[in-house]
């Protein structure tokens, strides 16, 4: 299955932030999988990059292999750190 996500500075929200840290994607425990689901599910877009619909988008990620998973939950780490480090000037003040 081709999964496409979309996650931006514009996009995700604070409430998304400690989404993420709640179902433990930092540390990807599955034992918050339903909640992994849901969480997943908010990012991901079909062929065209627009949004499904609540429903079908619980569909889709409901379809992810384990194997798919992991790359989904390694791309939105890895996305989530890259725009916290952009958003967040260094603490000395320069840029």
């Amino acid at each position: 299955m081709k999964i496409r996500l979309a996650l931006d500075a514009d996009s995700l929200t604070i409430d998304d932030l400690i989404y993420f840290e709640d179902v433990g994607i930092q540390n990807f425990n599955l034992s918050k999988a339903h909640d992994l689901k849901e969480f997943v599910a908010r990012f991901i877009r079909d062929d065209n990059g627009e949004r499904f619909s609540e429903e079908q988008a619980q569909i889709e990620a409901g379809k992810l292999t384990l194997k798919e998973l992991v790359t989904v939950v390694t791309t939105l780490k890895e996305s989530v750190a890259s725009l916290t480090d952009a958003a967040i000037p260094p603490p000395n003040g320069s840029a």
